[in-house]
């Protein structure tokens, strides 16, 4: 139940962060468009540990799903879907790349 709860805050605040971000561009942008839109992730991990990529994209479903909810695509839009790693920050963060 915690992780549903968790689950669906994480959807909701990537859909209002994309909405404030995209709302006027979404069609300039060619996300109303049908076709893939390439998706990146920037992983900026807050210490040297070792993660398992397959973890880490696991993690993003929900980000991912209210980002394609804000702006009303479906999400199996998103590819292809890159992973890399950036610069090790305090507290980490992950940086969504759309197009």
């Amino acid at each position: 139940m915690a992780r549903a709860k968790v689950a669906r805050e994480a959807r909701a605040r990537a859909k209002i962060e994309t909405g404030m971000i995209y709302s006027h561009a979404a069609d300039l942008l060619g996300f109303n468009s049908k076709g893939n839109l390439p998706l990146r992730l920037t992983f900026c991990f807050p210490d040297e540990r070792k993660r398992d990529s397959d973890n880490l994209l696991t993690m993003c479903k929900p980000y991912r799903d209210g980002i394609a909810d804000a702006l009303g695509i479906d999400d199996r839009r998103f590819w292809p879907v890159t992973l890399e790693r950036g610069k090790n920050i305090p507290g980490g963060k992950v940086i969504f790349r759309v197009g």
